[in-house]
């Protein structure tokens, strides 16, 4: 390996602007919301396939490890982080082109760095009537790179990954493959059938690290005529059990359109303020717990709550909500179902009686149904700031390098488990004494995949400038994976500081002979959840 050499045949190939070794060009890479601490050796900013197909060459070349990367806000996953040191960054955010769209069949090419807001502006632009697939990332989150990281939102193609139909891949000799029926000229068949013929090797490209991805085709869905957003909630976890097993059967009996998302008073707490340092500073006798509760109770914040909606055609709709509210409501302590009409309504009203705290209820519904809407959203990312020394806040000016450049720190734990109330309080009493060990609250919620199981989604959110507060929520993050497997529950997707974590077994062992079969030099993403073949 001779990096010297290689930054210099990549600096012949690329301008300055596309190519960069110094550090400040490479500090914006190494800032991330774990805290992780990695060595890079550049960035390269390509822009066609075929400038990817030269890095590749000369990656093997060099024996140098490459990371692809398409905008790099997996917030709490590891952001731009590598797996393994000494990475060049192959940055895919300028390839952002749409590249086929089909405005009747409803299905949509796109490369790497096409977010949710540039999506949402392709759509409006157009007139089109499509949903965007929104996420908690926001308008900064590429939509390729949620998907093939399997991600999900709460809109109806809830699991990003299923929407896939097709990719395009280079693989680590710059060989460019397509995947599906599109490969044998089908170009009408392949973008509305995901699997193709013969063996599926899709999965491989998800999660992994035995191509990048430059290229996928996904469904979309259109707008319905009518959504309406069911917000409720309870006062403790036992009423909340209680109405699990009446959700899951709305999805049985696909009443519920979009992934269901049960959060706990904490979670939104998160959302809506900072952790109150300069109250606790004030007055040493009060403990957090004490402090937030009363937070919650002045914000009118329930110690749980749900949100999903409802979509279809008008009158369909309307029957669907009151068989939930029927059954629902006795179930809850609040009860509240949005149209936008009702929320244009009652913001009409509110300005009326100019009350600043029903203002901000209102703008938290509306984000929620424009989220559920297809909508992506800034606000969403403020509880990435809730353990920030700073007085910090989402605006219009803010952009992605901005969210990490400051203290706050986070590290997502998500595991998957039945969608029952049995599992759902069993992961809660192992997570949330850990947490409580380590002296994070419990932010706990979850989200539907399905009627088969939900995605438990606990957010560590600490102050990365505050040494030890970092090292407590590193350890906790550790508990938390092996206390959860040790009691059947393991997560869907993990942080890429956190590989290490993943035990061996048999299938793991194939995945790495495929992998060193593929990728000879082990160029591409090093680490990243396959393991290397041990020489």
């Amino acid at each position: 390996m001779n990096i010297q050499l290689f930054k210099q045949e990549l600096v012949e190939i690329f301008s300055e602007i596309q190519c960069s070794f110094d550090e400040a060009s490479i500090a914006p890479y190494l800032r991330s919301l774990t805290n992780a601490s990695k060595r890079i050796i550049g960035i390269v900013k390509p822009i066609t396939v075929e400038q990817i197909q030269q890095v590749l060459k000369l990656a093997n070349k060099y024996q140098i490890s490459v990371y692809s990367i398409s905008q790099g806000n997996n917030w709490g996953y590891g952001e731009k982080i590598p797996v393994s040191f000494d990475n060049l960054i192959i940055d895919l955010s300028k390839m952002d082109a749409v590249t086929q769209y089909d405005d009747v069949l409803g299905y949509i090419s796109l490369q790497p760095g096409v977010t949710q807001q540039q999506l949402h502006d392709f759509f409006q632009e157009r007139g089109a009537k499509y949903m965007v697939p929104v996420t908690g990332a926001g308008v900064f989150g590429s939509i390729l790179g949620n998907a093939i990281d399997r991600g999900y939102g709460i809109t109806p193609y809830c699991d990003h990954f299923h929407a896939i139909t097709e990719m395009k891949v280079l693989l680590a000799d710059g060989q460019l493959i397509q995947t599906g029926l599109s490969r044998f000229g089908a170009i009408h068949s392949g973008p509305v059938f995901r699997w193709g013929i013969g063996p599926y090797q899709d999965g491989l490209y998800a999660q992994g690290n035995f191509g990048i991805v430059v290229e996928i085709t996904i469904l979309l869905k259109k707008i319905p005529e009518t959504i309406k957003l069911v917000h409720f909630a309870v006062n403790n976890m036992e009423q909340l059990r209680q109405a699990l097993p009446f959700l899951k059967e709305l999805y049985d009996d696909a009443v519920i359109g979009s992934g269901i998302s049960l959060f706990s008073g904490l979670r939104a707490l998160s959302v809506a303020s900072q952790f109150p340092y300069l109250l606790l500073d004030k007055n040493k006798k009060v403990n957090s717990a004490e402090l937030l509760a009363q937070l919650m109770q002045e914000k009118g914040i329930s110690p749980w709550m749900g949100v999903f909606a409802v979509y279809g055609k008008s009158k369909l709709v309307d029957y669907n909500i009151k068989e939930i509210k029927r059954i629902l409501k006795p179930l809850t302590s609040k009860f509240h179902v949005f149209s936008q009409t009702s929320i244009t309504r009652l913001k009409f009203l509110n300005r009326l009686l100019n009350s600043n705290k029903s203002a901000k209820a209102l703008q938290s519904v509306q984000t929620i149904l424009n989220i559920v809407s297809g909508i992506p959203m800034r606000d969403t990312l403020n509880q990435i700031f809730w353990r920030s020394r700073l007085e910090l806040k989402i605006t219009d000016a803010t952009t992605a390098n901005d969210i990490t450049l400051h203290d706050n720190g986070l590290l997502w734990f998500s595991p998957i488990i039945p969608f029952s109330s049995e599992h759902f309080a069993c992961i809660y009493n192992i997570i949330e004494p850990i947490l409580k060990k380590y002296e994070f609250e419990c932010m706990f919620g979850c989200a539907g995949f399905s009627s088969h199981c939900l995605d438990v989604t606990i957010p560590i959110f600490f102050n990365k400038h505050d040494v030890l507060e970092t090292e407590k929520a590193l350890a906790c993050y550790d508990e938390l994976f092996n206390q959860c497997l040790a009691a059947g529950y393991m997560p869907y997707r993990i942080n890429s500081d956190k590989m290490y974590l993943l035990p061996d077994t048999p299938y793991d062992a194939i995945n790495t002979k495929l992998k060193s079969a593929l990728d000879k030099n082990g160029i591409l993403a090093p680490g990243r959840y396959v393991k290397e073949m041990q020489i």
